[in-house]
C-alpha cells in the first residue's frame, strides 16, 4: 500500500523533498539495491511493461533496472505479480547484477499490525481486534525479516496520519547478497 502524501509544505517543492519519508522508495514496497533506491525523475522508470487481465487472472510485469542509477549495478531486475483471484498474490523477482551487491532490502508498507513470530511467515492481524486478515510467506533461509513502527511526528505527516489513524509498520525484509543472478518470490493469501 502507499501511505499517501503528507501536508505540503515549503520543502515539499523544494530540493529537500525526497528526504520526505512519503517520497522515498525506501518507505514504497520497491527493493533497495545495496544503498541504492529508486531515482527521482522521468529518466528512470521501469520498462518492458506488460498487463494482462481476465476474469480469474491479473499480470502486471516490468523491468525495474532503468529505476535505478547506474552505479547500482543492475542489468535486469524483472518484477512479476499475478493476482489470482480465488488463490492470492504473488510477487516473483528475479535479477542480474553487472557488479557485487552486497544487500538485497525490500520494504513491505501495511496498516495491519505484523507477527512474525514463525520463520518465512508474516501474518497481517486487524489492528484493532487482532484478527488475521492476511499471511504471506516467504524463504526464511534468503531473507531476515523485521518489521518498525513508522513514526508519524513532523509537522507534514498531519495529513498521513488522517488517513492511517492507528499508525502504519515497515516490514523489511534483508538478503546477504553473495549472488549475481537470483530470484526470489513471496506468496500472499
Amino acid at each position: 500500500m502507499d501511505a499517501g502524501v503528507g501536508n505540503y509544505t515549503a520543502k515539499t517543492f523544494s530540493k529537500d523533498r525526497y528526504t520526505i519519508w512519503t517520497m522515498v522508495s525506501e518507505y514504497h514496497n520497491l527493493p533497495t539495491i545495496g544503498n541504492h533506491t529508486q531515482r527521482p525523475g522521468r529518466q528512470y522508470e521501469a520498462k518492458n511493461v506488460i498487463y494482462e487481465s481476465d476474469a480469474t487472472k491479473v499480470k502486471f510485469e516490468l523491468d525495474l533496472a532503468g529505476a535505478y542509477a547506474k552505479d547500482a549495478g543492475l542489468q535486469q531486475w524483472r518484477r512479476r505479480m499475478t493476482l489470482d483471484r480465488k488463490e492470492g498474490f504473488l510477487l516473483a523477482e528475479n535479477f542480474v547484477f553487472d557488479q557485487r551487491v552486497p544487500t538485497i532490502t525490500l520494504s513491505l508498507i501495511t496498516p495491519c499490525r505484523v507477527d512474525l513470530s514463525k520463520a518465512g511467515i508474516i501474518q497481517f492481524l486487524d489492528i484493532s481486534s487482532g484478527e488475521l486478515r492476511c499471511q504471506g510467506t516467504y524463504d526464511k533461509d534468503y531473507w531476515q525479516a523485521k518489521v518498525e513502527d513508522i513514526p508519524m511526528n513532523q509537522p507534514e505527516d498531519e495529513r498521513v496520519k488522517d488517513s492511517w489513524e492507528k499508525g502504519l509498520r515497515r516490514i523489511i525484509l534483508l538478503h546477504n547478497n553473495k549472488e549475481m543472478t537470483g530470484e526470489y518470490s513471496l506468496k500472499f493469501y
